[in-house]
């Protein structure tokens, strides 16, 4: 390099040291090191126990959240669900006391064990009866049964099963009202917030997630938790892939969800 110009050998050094601090702030400036940040004490430019911390969560059901994630204290609990995950804690926040939870559910027969939580827990609960989508207005719903009740319910008439135990009644269906989850994010939160996002919208996710990444409401998301169905639909695998090399491009904590 000593042989450069002087002016070249400048570029290339302020090249190398911008990378550097690009891979560092990525690295702990938010994401999965954000825990062990705050235990050493380490200061940034705002750091996560500053920002408020707003959950949105597409796929509610009856609030599986708050019996297996959360104690009744709403601390965070460690995963015993196998998975990826499993052993660490469901989320990098030690607790959702004091934040903002958005409870999305497309099926009114669960409204109200949702709206139990919402009375019930010292935190700010709003119970959204919709379906997180890509655009406002009303949408097809399909009712499943079986052994798993009503909790493969979808969007989507052509899904399919891989257990055998599990169908979709395709004469139940219901039109429910949907809400564009991009243009929420960027209504209900900004970037000084810590914006945990799951999603279990039972093959949405195909549909909803490239929406976010063009409207790039996907940056104002610190966590990101999904629950694939790659199985359920013809093609999805590739997509899942495609979709999962995008996510992981970004400045985010993303895990799968069981």
């Amino acid at each position: 390099m000593s042989d450069l110009p002087d002016k070249k050998q400048k570029c290339i050094r302020d090249s190398y040291i911008y990378k550097c601090a690009q891979y560092l702030w990525r690295r702990f400036a938010r994401g999965p090191h954000a825990r062990w940040r705050r235990r050493q004490h380490l200061p940034l430019w705002k750091s996560d126990t500053e920002r408020k911390v707003v959950l949105i969560d597409a796929g509610a059901h009856e609030g599986q959240l708050f019996t297996e994630c959360l104690d009744s204290q709403l601390n965070v609990m460690v995963n015993t669900i196998a998975g990826a995950s499993l052993g660490a804690p469901y989320f990098l926040v030690d607790s959702l006391q004091g934040s903002e939870i958005h409870l999305f559910e497309p099926n009114a027969v669960h409204i109200p064990a949702l709206e139990h939580y919402r009375q019930n827990v010292e935190a700010t609960v709003f119970v959204h009866n919709a379906c997180a989508w890509i655009e406002d207005g009303y949408q097809s719903f399909y009712l499943s049964e079986g052994e798993w009740g009503d909790m493969g319910s979808t969007l989507y008439a052509d899904k399919d099963f891989p257990d055998e135990r599990e169908s979709l009644d395709l004469e139940s269906v219901q039109q429910v009202k949907s809400v564009d989850l991009g243009a929420f994010i960027r209504e209900t939160t900004s970037q000084m917030n810590y914006v945990i996002l799951k999603l279990d919208v039972e093959g949405a996710e195909f549909d909803i997630l490239p929406a976010l990444i063009d409207g790039g409401e996907l940056e104002y998301v610190d966590e990101l938790h999904i629950e694939w169905h790659d199985n359920c639909f013809d093609g999805a695998i590739p997509k899942r892939k495609e979709l999962e090399r995008e996510i992981r491009r970004r400045n985010l904590y993303y895990v799968e969800w069981y």
